[in-house]
């Protein structure tokens, strides 16, 4: 008998049960990591450009090699698993943005949920691909050509040819490495896109701790977000603002989605999953048996 291949619709679906047991170092996550990088390797995003999500639907989303990475490397587990936040908590939010939106598989996969998205990508290259991904899918986002910091303005950006995802405003990665591209891009503030969004994923690849540091407790009213936190700097600085702010809280995927109590909870590395940010003092994903609507 032929066994059939792992599809992503069977990762998708038995994720939410395992949300608390997906951190790295464990067995489950070891092996739920190899599952995702096999139905990656197998799927049609790396034959025939296209594929079924799991509910999403058929998405077109093409083979691009960025240096040491590829596309199938976006849909690695921690990738999964925001997806499948995303799924659990659709009738949650209405408007997403998503800065560092890369080739805007985030933004594609949003968009399908009915939200109203908004992309942030500030390398024309790379925000070619992603605008050609969005016109192939038949999707509306509001793209923005444009990087995310603390204020309005333009900024020197660093293109990391060896691997497009680690492309960074400069100065926000300690000694870059390879061959790398220096030009201005445009700077929009932070807090103008938390609010008036209801969802946010930032992945600022190093620029993380000054957005957070520049917020309020009362910029968080209306809004959530997945974060991901690259040095053990941008932890400490995060961390530092966070008691700043009673009342905000951070919940790692370090830690099971557990409240973080000290510096120590926080990721210090892609590798180590994200963060949730909210005002609420449980993460909604774990315990969703039907959808809610945010307060």
């Amino acid at each position: 008998m032929t066994k059939s291949r792992t599809t992503f619709s069977d990762v998708l679906d038995v994720l939410p049960e395992l949300f608390p047991l997906c951190t790295r170092g464990t067995q489950v996550y070891e092996f739920l990591e190899q599952i995702c990088s096999r139905t990656a390797i197998g799927s049609g995003f790396a034959k025939n450009n296209s594929d079924q999500f799991g509910s999403f639907g058929q998405i077109y989303f093409p083979f691009k090699n960025m240096g040491a990475v590829s596309s199938l490397d976006l849909f690695g587990l921690d990738e999964m698993i925001l997806f499948s936040v995303y799924w659990r908590l659709r009738e949650r939010y209405k408007t997403f943005a998503d800065l560092g939106a890369n080739l805007g598989l985030h933004s594609l996969l949003a968009s399908r949920l009915g939200w109203a998205v908004s992309a942030y990508e500030p390398d024309p290259e790379t925000f070619s691909q992603m605008s050609e991904n969005f016109l192939k899918n038949e999707v509306s986002v509001a793209s923005h050509q444009c990087a995310v910091g603390s204020v309005d303005g333009m900024r020197s950006f660093t293109r990391v040819r060896g691997n497009l995802t680690g492309s960074h405003l400069s100065g926000a990665k300690q000694s870059p490495y390879g061959d790398l591209d220096e030009f201005e891009v445009r700077v929009q503030n932070f807090r103008s896109i938390l609010q008036t969004n209801d969802f946010l994923k930032i992945d600022v690849e190093g620029a993380e701790a000054e957005l957070f540091c520049s917020t309020s407790i009362a910029d968080w009213e209306t809004a959530e977000a997945v974060m991901e936190i690259g040095s053990e700097e941008n932890a400490t600085e995060i961390f530092l603002h966070l008691k700043r702010c009673p009342g905000l809280n951070v919940f790692s995927q370090k830690r099971g989605w557990d409240l973080v109590d000290t510096v120590q909870d926080l990721p210090t590395h892609h590798r180590e999953g994200s963060v949730f940010i909210s005002l609420a003092n449980e993460v909604p994903f774990l315990k969703v048996s039907s959808p809610e609507a945010m307060p």
